[in-house]
């Protein structure tokens, strides 16, 4: 018979597991003389990250389960719930939660707060405001990378893609997501939730979730890596300056979701590229709160310094044609750079520049491009985005 196991995953009956654990350490009822049949599979410690997602998948085909909940032990999903056992926020009075599978928020709240008192000490501690879920996750991110057409697709096709894209761009095995990363994630998440309360003072209730995205895409736009995310972290709110820019874009976003879709199905619209090209290049207003925090902040030193180097002689254009070369992850340049050659759609210097920017893309930017290899990195980059929009 077996005495104990440890280290088990149930991949099929949690449900009636939280039955059973609410009944014997909430309701205090006996449970001795409950049985329950149990299909045990024991892997190798090696093949668990591959193998228990398709025994998740298959064991569950009579009821549907999520895209998302299959990766819920992806390596990368496990650590960022570390992350957020472990990292407070400032004051050290909360931290966030994040739910890595469903329904983890309450079994927890269940097993700390078996009374009023201590259930009271949990909502301090994790409040339901600062919970979020792997779907959740990946909406951040994507809006502030600018991709709403993307989170657009809905909550489980847009986890899917961010997932996709995440091995993408970090094919090492070992990479993990880290403190800056983590925190970083948190700030996006309030300017994701500061975007929410604004659309719903302005009133919109129609496409509210795909204007919501478009405006934390767009202020990730013209941001141009100015913005102090850390300083979102420290605050644990939005700054003034980006509260106020979203109470005025709310409604022209919204707006300019409805005029561009034309006689087509505005939804549908959304999920396009195509859409997201159109907001972009629409004369929107940038507040002056916000356009002068940008102009504040303004980046860059020229190539061969490090960050603390001198940056006069740069025009405001050689500004924003770097900031937004150094938007592009390492990755996607050397993507760029094999796509230009393989394809013959760059000239072999283009080839060049752009492999060099995937090197100073991998070394962190410690150098960055002088304002001429950004002009013609801005060059490569509409060539490419205007080949990927034709297909």
């Amino acid at each position: 018979m077996i005495k104990s196991l440890t280290g088990f995953q149930v991949v099929n009956g949690g449900q009636t597991m939280a039955s059973i654990h609410r009944a014997a350490m909430i309701d205090h009822a006996g449970i001795s003389g409950v049985y329950v049949q149990a299909k045990i599979t024991e892997v190798p410690a090696e093949k668990i990250e591959s193998l228990a997602p398709l025994i998740s998948r298959y064991a569950n085909s009579q009821n549907k389960v999520n895209d998302a909940d299959f990766s819920s032990n992806d390596p990368f999903n496990v650590e960022l719930q570390h992350l957020a056992e472990r990292i407070w926020a400032p004051g050290e009075q909360s931290r966030w939660f994040y739910e890595r599978t469903r329904g983890q928020y309450q079994v927890q709240k269940f097993r700390e707060g078996p009374t009023p008192a201590k259930a009271k000490l949990f909502d301090r501690k994790c409040p339901s405001a600062q919970r979020f879920s792997k779907t959740d996750m990946a909406k951040f991110l994507n809006c502030w990378d600018r991709k709403p057409h993307t989170v657009s697709l809905g909550a489980q096709k847009n986890f899917v893609v961010f997932m996709d894209e995440l091995k993408d761009h970090h094919p090492e095995k070992e990479w993990r997501p880290d403190d800056l990363f983590y925190k970083g994630l948190i700030a996006k998440a309030i300017l994701v939730k500061a975007a929410d309360k604004a659309a719903r003072v302005a009133g919109i209730q129609a496409y509210k979730a795909n204007v919501v995205a478009y405006m934390v895409a767009l202020l990730s736009e013209k941001n141009l890596d100015r913005l102090d995310l850390m300083e979102i972290w420290n605050q644990q709110a939005a700054p003034e300056y980006i509260l106020t820019t979203f109470n005025k874009w709310a409604q022209p976003i919204h707006d300019l979701l409805v005029q561009t879709a034309g006689a087509r199905n505005v939804t549908e619209w959304c999920k396009k590229e195509a859409c997201w090209k159109a907001v972009c290049s629409a004369d929107l207003e940038i507040p002056g709160a916000l356009q002068k925090e940008l102009n504040r902040r303004q980046p860059l030193p020229t190539v061969g310094l490090d960050r603390k180097g001198a940056k006069n002689g740069l025009s405001t254009e050689d500004g924003k044609n770097i900031a937004r070369t150094m938007q592009v992850a390492s990755s996607e340049w050397f993507k760029i750079s094999e796509w230009g050659s393989k394809k013959k759609r760059l000239q072999n210097w283009q080839c060049s520049i752009a492999m060099t920017l995937a090197g100073y893309a991998q070394g962190n930017w410690d150098k960055v491009p002088s304002p001429k290899q950004a002009k013609q990195a801005i060059v490569i980059l509409k060539i490419y985005e205007e080949e990927k929009g034709q297909k």
